[in-house]
């Protein structure tokens, strides 16, 4: 698909002065995600990062008796992925888009190039981590009342 060329549709990206989104944009793919595409399953490693454009992508994780939990959406004020920047981890939370839309995205190692060169880009990425393990704590939540 074509390179991100014009401004981000992304809040996080848009918010990068134009040096520091100039690091990212040769490497920014635009995909079309359709519904419920996955971008990630739970034990699975992300090769790349997502920022999404509009819609709603859906965290989820499988509890006690098969059943799935939404622990969580992202929109296009956030990212998914984010957490690899800080080395090889696995998913703990299946990524699926609950509308169709668009993201950009781009390899992991070209984020964490990046994020080494730019403070801008490396606080886009650390003001959107915290949101994770609120979702983890969702988790936790969900799967005690399950049980």
């Amino acid at each position: 698909m074509d390179t991100c060329s014009t401004v981000p549709k992304n809040r996080l990206l848009a918010a990068l002065p134009a040096a520091d989104l100039g690091l990212l944009r040769p490497h920014l793919q635009n995909v079309r995600l359709g519904l419920d595409t996955v971008l990630v399953r739970s034990g699975d490693q992300l090769d790349n990062v997502y920022f999404p454009h509009c819609g709603a992508i859906a965290f989820t994780v499988e509890v006690p008796e098969g059943r799935t939990v939404t622990t969580g959406l992202v929109g296009s004020q956030g990212t998914i992925g984010s957490l690899r920047v800080l080395g090889p981890s696995t998913s703990p939370i299946t990524a699926t888009t609950s509308v169709a839309e668009t993201a950009s995205q781009i390899p992991v190692a070209r984020l964490q190039f990046a994020c080494a060169r730019s403070l801008a880009v490396r606080h886009v990425v650390q003001v959107h981590l915290p949101r994770s393990p609120f979702n983890c704590k969702m988790l936790l939540r969900a799967t005690r009342c399950i049980r």
